[in-house]
């Protein structure tokens, strides 16, 4: 992905950011996580709450983590691997899913079912 690609998805609102990556992850059945040597990547947002950031591209997540998040590395999560090993463990933790996180660390907030419904919608309505 070209910088100037890469610079106008960053400089979307949260909102265009998060149907982006919807559309985005309908195509490829991959998002794109933070992985280190602790593990997945789960920090705590301003407001309280643990989240898993999410990226729809290896090139964006790999630039915020350069960012913000040093020391760890963008790890692609298959969609199916997503629902079939995430989401209900994620649902009954707690743990919200941060779409997108741009460089200022701004991202839109949903739950791991939510996204999964959203991109399922999409494909759906490809067919």
């Amino acid at each position: 992905m070209d910088t100037a690609r890469l610079s106008t998805l960053l400089s979307l609102d949260p909102e265009d950011r998060y149907w982006h990556t919807v559309d985005r992850v309908a195509q490829t059945g991959v998002l794109w996580g933070l992985h280190g040597d602790q593990g997945w990547f789960t920090p705590v947002a301003p407001e309280g709450f643990d989240f898993i950031p999410l990226w729809p591209d290896k090139a964006l997540a790999q630039l915020v983590a350069d960012l913000l998040y040093p020391g760890n590395s963008p790890k692609k999560i298959p969609l199916d691997q997503y629902r079939a090993e995430w989401i209900d463990e994620l649902e009954e933790s707690g743990v919200r899913i941060g779409v997108f996180p741009d460089a200022e660390g701004a991202f839109w907030e949903t739950g791991p079912l939510e996204l999964f419904d959203a991109i399922e919608d999409t494909v759906q309505s490809q067919i």
